[in-house]
């Protein structure tokens, strides 16, 4: 029952994170989220399906590591 509103564009970095075989996500609509920031817009896509979390975990936790250090 889900339905968009759109809002103001956030002003922060904007990472969006998948899993490379998400039945329910593709690439595209990853990418849509680009438009909700007005600042950089990064996609990352993990091995794995809707779950990936849990198995790339190590990897999904340095990704968000190396986009909160600062520069």
């Amino acid at each position: 029952s889900y339905q968009y509103r759109p809002g103001p564009e956030l002003n922060c970095p904007l990472t969006v994170l998948t899993g490379e075989a998400d039945p329910t996500t593709c690439d595209g609509q990853a990418a849509a989220w680009g438009v909700e920031s007005c600042s950089i817009f990064t996609a990352l896509a993990f091995p794995g399906g809707h779950f990936f979390l849990e198995p790339e975990k190590n990897d999904v936790i340095a990704a968000i590591s190396a986009r909160l250090a600062p520069s």
